[in-house]
């Protein structure tokens, strides 16, 4: 299993592009992102997502956003931002275990 990222940069204010200079600072940008969850890659996604995360064998296949975060860092941000979506994904690979600050983490399912 595959958790696929996109980010599409916007201008904050797309009536300001034309001021020399508005679009060398990132603050003066946003970012939407697109999450699929997938269980092939495509040769597609290797070219077109700027973060690509192996669920099954815990490691980043490409993090081309953000090269600051590590597997654990990335999975988190995708668990508190889209948790109705990548939780449930977690629990049919990993055995859901709940610590004490509610937080879920991982162990992996062992194969009967």
């Amino acid at each position: 299993m595959y958790i696929t990222g996109t980010y599409f940069k916007r201008p904050k204010d797309p009536k300001r592009t034309r001021e020399k200079g508005y679009m060398l600072s990132d603050q003066n940008f946003s970012y939407d992102e697109s999450l699929n969850i997938c269980t092939k890659l495509k040769t597609k996604d290797l070219s077109s997502c700027q973060v690509i995360l192996d669920l099954s064998n815990r490691k980043v296949i490409k993090n081309s956003f953000n090269n600051n975060f590590d597997f654990e860092s990335l999975l988190l941000y995708y668990q508190e931002g889209y948790p109705n979506y990548v939780n449930p994904i977690l629990a049919k690979i990993y055995k859901e275990e709940t610590d004490v600050s509610g937080d879920v983490r991982q162990e992996e399912k062992e194969d009967s």
